[in-house]
């Protein structure tokens, strides 16, 4: 196989795994930091996640900017564009609204009354932040198709 077909399959399983880890986190992990605020943040707090999503997303740019090279004059372009597309719009999109939300989350006082509120905006942020995972089921899709063609 060769070197670009790698960086495809390489490329795929990572946004494969941003895309499945997220969907996972927002179905199963993030609800149970909102479920009793503040003291539920607590955990949400603690969590250091980035360790993980770093860099994975570290490789997935790899990834996608060498796709992009080798696969410029090929028919697989366009997919590896489209991935390429999502996976930025994805970081805008948390760069404006989700990092904002984490730093806001990070500061509450877990040690407070509970809050309705809190909970309100948190499941708000969640919804909010939905548009994220299908960018990423995009992006993955999209470079599968790319590794297909």
């Amino acid at each position: 196989m060769s070197f670009g077909l790698w960086v495809l399959v390489i490329g795929g399983f990572c946004l494969s795994v941003v895309a499945g880890a997220g969907l996972f986190q927002a179905l199963f992990v993030m609800p149970e930091y909102f479920s009793d605020p503040p003291a539920s943040l607590r955990r949400y707090q603690r969590d250091r996640s980035w360790l993980f999503w770093l860099p994975l997303h570290a490789v997935s740019l790899l990834c996608l900017v060498s796709a992009t090279v080798l696969f410029w004059d090929t028919g697989r372009r366009t997919a590896v564009l489209v991935a390429f597309g999502c996976w930025i719009l994805t970081w805008v999109v948390t760069a404006i609204f989700f990092i904002p939300g984490v730093i806001r989350f990070n500061k509450v006082d877990v040690n407070g009354p509970r809050s309705a509120a809190l909970a309100d905006e948190g499941r708000r942020w969640m919804r909010r932040s939905s548009g994220r995972h299908v960018l990423t089921v995009a992006a993955a899709l999209s470079m599968l198709v790319a590794l297909a063609g």
